[in-house]
Parts: structure tokens; C-alpha cells; sequence
């Protein structure tokens, strides 16, 4: 990281914008701290480069310092004073990132600009993290310091013309040009109206500006909150929920989850105040809350707070003998959704299956009312009945879903591409390659267009709709495509959790373990090995957090990694993944006895090739006999899902344990197998 200097940031007038949020700092009417704010998008500084290589930024209208206290720390404010002051700034990167600067207090040079929230006039704080794009800055250079229009205004100045939005760039005018548009937001509207508003804007896909609204109906309701009064405090309540989810919908992850906890503390407090009333508002809060705890990997406060939200609409419904909630069943849901995070999946099931009997019984009540809750309900279902192993019924699930889901039309696409994808995913399960492409095919289409106006760092969805078709087309040997495809989606999700700071994320692991079986397919062995020891090395700490979840993930990239050093000839490291890879693979199933019969097949037939690339045939022979035992009793359970597979053991048994004694034996195992394999298959998964 080096110094700015003279050369690349010469002195002049710029506007500061922050490389998160694209807000610039400006100092609002009658304040003297530095905030982010969308309405003084045209506020401007003067930056000065000093001989000592540090740099002076005043205000252009009443040359005001920013400056901080001399024994600031982390969380104090920026604020202006008419004393000089200097700052360090320093470029984030001068190969990746040349236009984005840190800037560093010199009383303490850990410190530097944050701005810890998106939400219009937010104050600017220090903070001490150099990787998060929040504490980033970009100087945006204006021509003249002239500034008749400029809506800013500095400490003791009287406050500029009014600023609105307009298709996403904010212009100096009156609310009355607006003219009707969707896209420009009148501020003299009310809260409420401006909650509203949201809402529609959000409908219409305008997600800009249904945050832009949404962000200003609390700011107008936190003024109006001053009374302390409980109609103020939910009102408040609801619009702080509501713009949680405008945050989420615009993946600002982190944001959103600290808006929505405000939410619930304010619920809470009007609940203890006696409002019995307020009780529903509470859980929907709280659910709301688990699943921004669940987007960020905070799987057990997801849990605990989901629970709390059943249990208050479980109290909800007793009290009202009304046995058909709706409310209730979306809890159940997300509950489900918790428990399966963590790896409780007979639970998970147990919770999804009173979600969906419930919505049934509310929809033959109330058609048409709660279609989309249902898909999601039906989705979750699915994915447990899939964990189960009860892969027929997943299918016809899935398949209920897309089919309600497709019948909302252009008021569901986001359930349709949830819908397809889960489809797709129980489709491969089943061995059924070709139709399952059709299926994933259209889920990233929707993906696409849905993620359109979203920046590249902000789209998981899409990586994930991206990683399933790379799955579809590999197990149809359009490899190149399948590589193509699961870079992509990797690409994607990478630079999602690095925008939003995820420290530990969970889905990853598991995105860089599908690509490198494209790669190994493609035959970029090294690449292959490489994202394969990244899989293994993630899913190793993840496994150590939570055993039950991610031990069985681990023992199958475990394999995939023996498989790969045998590619490459290092026939100890092999052997060496693979006995660590079935040891694990068989303490998960004293567990749950039966659940891992697949993967301890899969376990003794990477150990058998392992075995029998170090010359330890007889070894070998035996781990071999015992993943075809396994998979005889599989095929009974469920041909289409496991044939295939049982096909390539038998292949392997011939192929890498044939003896003397065992030649003719071993001739009659590769002609069955050869025979499975004539039909349409899944690759190994090992």
C-alpha cells in the first residue's frame, strides 16, 4: 500500500464518496459532523497536498477543517472546526484498486474513515479494518470552486435548496418537477406515505428507490419520535422493518440486520409497556431478524431467535383459537430453515412438514392470498425430504413448487428461480441430467435479469443458480461450459462475501468443491488441486464449529482431494485423504446409523483405488467388496439415484484390484458395471 502524493491526487476540488454505499460526505444544515448523505450528492472539499506528503481537506463554502479529537478512537465522530488539520491518505491498492483511498488520522494511524451505515446522514466514525470497501473513498474532481447551487451547508451557513433523486442521480429542484414519475421521491410526503411508497417501488423492481424512500420515511419518523409516544415507537418499528428488507433486497446484508434488530427492540419495549397488541408485530420482527442473521452465517442466534417468534405465535394462536395462522406457518418455516442450517434435519423436516399442512389449510380457506409463502414453504420441504433421503417425494415437492410458483407469473420470479433451482437440484439427485438443465437453464435466466441493476459483488442468488447448472452440464460432459459456468459462480459469491465482510461463510467451501471437479473434468489437474486443498481447508474449521453440519461435506472433498492426488501420480498423499475420509465418513454414521450408507460406499472405493495405487491390492480388494455390498443394498432402496454409481464401483473393482485368482470374477464385475454405464449417468462424486 503506498502514499498518495502529488502525482496521482494533486490538489483541488473533489467530491468524497464512499466506494460501499456511492454516498457522498458532506456536512448537513446546521451539524458539524461529516455524514454520508444521497441529498448533498455535490458537496465539495478542498484537498491540499502538503510538502510533508499529508493533506488538508476543508470545506469549499466556509473553509472548515475536518478534524477529529486528539485521542479519538475507534467509533468517534469527524467533525469540522475552522483550525488547520492534516490527514494521511493512502490508495487501497495501487495494482487492483488505484482510485480507492484510505484515509488515516495522524494522531492515531490506526485509525481511518468509516461509514458504517448506507442510511442518508449518517455520520462519518473511525474504524481500524483496511479490507472493508465501507472505510474506502473515492475523489471524484470538480472543475470550479464556484458553487451558487450547492445544496451542502457548512457550520453556521444557511441551508441550500432542496435536493431529490431522479432514475438514481440526485439534482438540485423543486419536489414539483417530479411530474408523476415512479423514480423521483417528493420529501414532503410523510412517513408514512414515504413507508408506502416504498413498498410500491419495490413491486415495480425500482429497488434504488424504494430504499431512497424507505430511508426517508425513518429518517422524517425518527424526528416525529421525539415525543416518546407508543404511536410514534411502532410506527417507527414498522418502518425501520421495512427498511431492513429495502436493504436486504439490495443486499446491503450487515445494514440490514442492524436496522431490523432496532425494530425488535422497539416491539419489545412497546410489549412490556403493556401493548399485547404489539406481540404479532414483535414476531414478525423477530423472524425477520433470524433470517438476516441466517444470510450472515449466525446460524445459532438464527435459531434461537426464530424459536422465540414461534413460540409467541403459537401463544398468539392458542389465545385466539384460531388454529389456521398464517403467520405461525411462515415461523415454522423459517424454523426449519435454522434447523436444517445446523445439521438437525429429522427436526427440520418435522418443522417444514407443520409449515406446509398449515398453508395448505389457509389456502383452501383464502385462495389466492398466501401463494408465494406457500412455494417458499414447499422449497424448504423439499431440501429436507432431500437431506432425508426421500428423494422421490423431494421431486414431486419441487415440482409442486415451481408449478404454483410459475402460475404467479411476473409477481413471482424470485420464488420461480428458488423453485427451479430446487427442482433442478432433486432432478440430479435422481439422475436425470438433461431435464434438470432445462430447469436450471431457466433459473438463471430469471437470476440475470433479477440481478440486472445489482453491482457484480451483490449477487449470490445468481452464483448459486450458476454453480447448480455448472453441476447439470458436467454430468452431460460439457465440460469446458461446466468450468466456465462454476468460475462464474465462484467469481461471484468471492466477491459477495468480501463486499460484505462475511469472516466465516459457509456456502464457498462448497462452491469450490464443485469447481474443482469441473476443472479435474477439463483436465486442469493443478487448478483442480489447488481449489481442492482451499475446499478441504475451509471445510476442515467449518467442521470443527459444527461436526454434525459439515463433517459428512468434509469427508466427500476429503475424497475428491485423494482423487486428485491420484491424478497426478502422489499415490501417499491419496491414501493418506482417503483413510482420513472414510474414518470420518464412519464416525458420522455411528450418529445416525444408515443415514451415510453412500458416502461410506464412496469412502471404500476411493480407498480401494488408493489402496491399489500403493500396491496394497488385498487391502484394496477388500474396501472394494465392501462399497459393492453397500451399493447392492442401495440400488434396492432407490435405482435411479444410485445405479450410476454403483456402476463405477464395480468398474474401479476391475479395473484397479484384478489378481490372479480374481481375473474371471473381476471380468463378470466390469461387464455389469460397463452395462450400467451405458446408460445416462451422474459423474463420481469421488
Amino acid at each position: 500500500m503506498s502514499f498518495v502524493d502529488e502525482e496521482f491526487l494533486p490538489t483541488g476540488v473533489y467530491n468524497i464518496i464512499n466506494v460501499r454505499f456511492g454516498t457522498s460526505i458532506a456536512v448537513p444544515p446546521r451539524q458539524k459532523n461529516l455524514c454520508g448523505s444521497y441529498r448533498l450528492i455535490d458537496f465539495k472539499w478542498h484537498v491540499t497536498c502538503k510538502s510533508n506528503d499529508k493533506f488538508g481537506i476543508r470545506t469549499v463554502r466556509g473553509n472548515f477543517f475536518a478534524q477529529c479529537e486528539p485521542r479519538s478512537r475507534a467509533g468517534n465522530m469527524i467533525f469540522v472546526q475552522p483550525e488547520d488539520f492534516e490527514w494521511v491518505i493512502k490508495q487501497v491498492s495501487p495494482v487492483t484498486e488505484p482510485d480507492c483511498y484510505l484515509i488515516y488520522s495522524t494522531m492515531n494511524p490506526r485509525l481511518l474513515w468509516s461509514l458504517p451505515y448506507g442510511e442518508d446522514e449518517t455520520p462519518l466514525e473511525f474504524a481500524r479494518v483496511e479490507s472493508n470497501n465501507r472505510n474506502w473513498w473515492k475523489f471524484k474532481k470538480v472543475e470550479t470552486e464556484h458553487t451558487p447551487s450547492e445544496g451542502g451547508v457548512n457550520v453556521g451557513l444557511p441551508e441550500g435548496p432542496t435536493l431529490q433523486r431522479t432514475q438514481g442521480a440526485l439534482t438540485p429542484g423543486a419536489c414539483g418537477d417530479s411530474k408523476g414519475s415512479d423514480a423521483i421521491e417528493p420529501l414532503s410526503l410523510t412517513p408514512t406515505d414515504l413507508n408506502k411508497r416504498a413498498e410500491q417501488l419495490a413491486e415495480k423492481g425500482l429497488l434504488h428507490d424504494a430504499l431512497e424512500a424507505s430511508q426517508n420515511a425513518v429518517r422524517l419518523q425518527r424526528a416525529a419520535t421525539s415525543d416518546d409516544s407508543t404511536t410514534s415507537k411502532a410506527a417507527l418499528a414498522t418502518f425501520t422493518q421495512t427498511l431492513s428488507n429495502r436493504l436486504r433486497a439490495m443486499e446491503h446484508q450487515r445494514e440490514s440486520l442492524d436496522v431490523i434488530k432496532e425494530s425488535v427492540e422497539l416491539r419489545r419495549g412497546l410489549v412490556k409497556e403493556g401493548g399485547r397488541d404489539s406481540e404479532e408485530d414483535l414476531a414478525s420482527s423477530l423472524n425477520d431478524l433470524s433470517l438476516r442473521y441466517d444470510c450472515l452465517c449466525y446460524r445459532d442466534e438464527a435459531l434461537d431467535t426464530v424459536k422465540e417468534a414461534v413460540d409467541i405465535r403459537r401463544q398468539i394462536a392458542r389465545d385466539g383459537q384460531d388454529v389456521l395462522n398464517p403467520n405461525l406457518a411462515m415461523s415454522y418455516d423459517t424454523y426449519s430453515k435454522s434447523l436444517r442450517a445446523i445439521g438437525r434435519y429429522e427436526e427440520a423436516l418435522d418443522e417444514a412438514t407443520r409449515s406446509v399442512q398449515m398453508f395448505r389449510a389457509c389456502i383452501r380457506r383464502t385462495p389466492g392470498r398466501y401463494e408465494k409463502e406457500f412455494v417458499s414453504s414447499l422449497n424448504s420441504f423439499s431440501k429436507c425430504l432431500c437431506e432425508m433421503r426421500r428423494l422421490s417425494d423431494a421431486v414431486k415437492v419441487s415440482e409442486e413448487a415451481v408449478a404454483i410458483a410459475d402460475s404467479l407469473r411476473s409477481n413471482g420470479q424470485v420464488e420461480l428461480a428458488e423453485s427451479l433451482e430446487q427442482h433442478a437440484s432433486c432432478l440430479l439427485f435422481k439422475v436425470h441430467p438433461e431435464t434438470a438443465l432445462q430447469v436450471v437453464e431457466r433459473a438463471v435466466r430469471i437470476r440475470r435479469h433479477l440481478a440486472k441493476d445489482l453491482p457484480e459483488n451483490s449477487k449470490p442468488d445468481l452464483a448459486s443458480s450458476l454453480v447448480i447448472l455448472s453441476r447439470c452440464l458436467g454430468q452431460i460432459d460439457r465440460l469446458v461450459q461446466s468450468m466456465d459456468a462454476a468460475k462464474e459462480g465462484v467469481r461471484l459469491y468471492r466477491d459477495f462475501i468480501r463486499y460484505h465482510s462475511i469472516e466465516r461463510d459457509r456456502t464457498l467451501p462448497i462452491f469450490i468443491h464443485d469447481l474443482s471437479f469441473a476443472l479435474i473434468d477439463s483436465g486442469r489437474l493443478r487448478e483442480a488441486l489447488q481449489t481442492a486443498r482451499e475446499s478441504v481447508n475451509s471445510l476442515r474449521e467449518l467442521a470443527d464449529e459444527y461436526p454434525l453440519l459439515f463433517k459428512p461435506s468434509l469427508s466427500f472433498s476429503l475424497m475428491h482431494l485423494s482423487g486428485c492426488y491420484y491424478r497426478i501420480g502422489a499415490a501417499q498423499l491419496s491414501l493418506q485423504f482417503a483413510q482420513e475420509a472414510s474414518s470420518i465418513i464412519r464416525k458420522c454414521s455411528q450418529d445416525r446409523p444408515g443415514f451415510y450408507a453412500f458416502g461410506i460406499g464412496s469412502s471404500l472405493s476411493t480407498l480401494a483405488r488408493a489402496l491399489a495405487a500403493q500396491g496394497q491390492l488385498l487391502d484394496g480388494l477388500a474396501a472394494a467388496r465392501g462399497a459393492i455390498d453397500i451399493g447392492r443394498d442401495l440400488i434396492h432402496e432407490d435405482p435411479e439415484a444410485y445405479l450410476a454409481s454403483y456402476g463405477r464401483w464395480l468398474v474401479e473393482l476391475a479395473n484397479y484390484l484384478t489378481t490372479g485368482q480374481q481375473e474371471v470374477e473381476s471380468l463378470k464385475d466390469v461387464q455389469q458395471g460397463v452395462q450400467i454405464l451405458k446408460e445416462p449417468s451422474t459423474p463420481s462424486m469421488v
